[in-house]
């Protein structure tokens, strides 16, 4: 099994609140759900990439931002994609990723 690990915010769904800035602090209701899908991006991922398992690999920072993160992939019609979202500053990218590949036992080339 082939995987392809995506990020969501600026790779998939444009990451920019309503002026054009980036917003790091502060995720009022409706942030995620509302961003614009970076679609020759997603074109590209669903065609080269189509027998690739697809996770998306997101910092979430609220249980509101899970919910809109689903609910975003569900409106582009990628709910088959999995997911995986992580809680800044209690998790470390890397280690997340570590488990989820022993839990998939997939090792890495030497």
């Amino acid at each position: 099994m082939k995987f392809l690990m995506i990020d969501m915010d600026g790779t998939i769904a444009e990451y920019y609140d309503a002026s054009g800035q980036i917003v790091m602090t502060e995720f009022p209701e409706g942030f995620f759900l509302n961003k614009r899908p970076l679609k020759s991006i997603i074109n590209v991922l669903q065609t080269k990439y189509a027998d690739y398992t697809k996770i998306i690999f997101s910092i979430s920072p609220t249980d509101q931002s899970d919910k809109e993160k689903l609910q975003w992939l569900e409106n582009q019609g990628l709910s088959d994609w999995l997911h995986i979202f992580m809680r800044y500053p209690n998790n470390d990218k890397g280690q997340v990723l570590m488990n989820f590949m022993k839990a998939n036992q997939i090792n890495l080339p030497i």
